[in-house]
């Protein structure tokens, strides 16, 4: 929905994860479309979101980090990806592309989810994969759109979506919404 009081530009949640996951189940980004993403209405937006996720859960600038980048849309407009996502645990020695990872928000490990990759960064979090392992690559060939869910879905950070619901009634960004 588009949102004065972000400059024009849209916003949407989208919760991502497998077909029929329940929300809290799934990972979340937001999705802005704005022609001027660097515009103060923007900016602004983003950073007090951010402040509040971290300053709304104890210990949450620990164990939180985001995802944020910023496409063109091809049609004169830009597409900007904000997702809060946990800080990862290393659980051994090896090297991180053939480590076990866990998410220490929800206490799962790439082990327990069955993901060869557990990561997301900028490239891991759009489909793009350096793959160091056969058994990520089988992964990856057998079922990429599903992986790329289920890796989602394991840097979920609980309750994260009812900060971001709150935050935006708070800020205001759809006043003309009902309740």
């Amino acid at each position: 929905r588009h949102s004065t009081e972000l400059g024009g530009a849209s916003l949407e949640i989208i919760d991502v994860g497998l077909d029929g996951m329940p929300s809290d189940q799934c990972g979340l980004m937001l999705r802005i479309v704005s022609e001027r993403p660097t515009d103060e209405p923007v900016l602004k937006f983003l950073v007090e979101l951010r402040y509040h996720l971290l300053s709304s859960t104890e210990g949450a600038a620990e164990a939180i980090d985001f995802l944020v980048t910023a496409v063109a849309d091809e049609q004169g407009k830009f597409v900007v990806i904000f997702a809060p996502i946990p800080q990862l645990v290393k659980l051994d020695d090896k090297h991180p592309d053939l480590a076990t990872w866990a998410n220490p928000l929800t206490g799962e490990s790439s082990e327990s989810a069955g993901l060869e990759e557990t990561r997301i960064d900028f490239g891991k979090g759009v489909g793009h994969f350096l793959v160091a392992k056969q058994a990520l690559r089988d992964q990856l060939l057998g079922n990429g759109e599903e992986t790329l869910r289920r890796i989602w879905a394991f840097n979920r950070v609980p309750g994260v979506r009812g900060l971001i619901d709150e935050f935006i009634d708070q800020y205001g960004v759809f006043p003309d919404a009902l309740l």
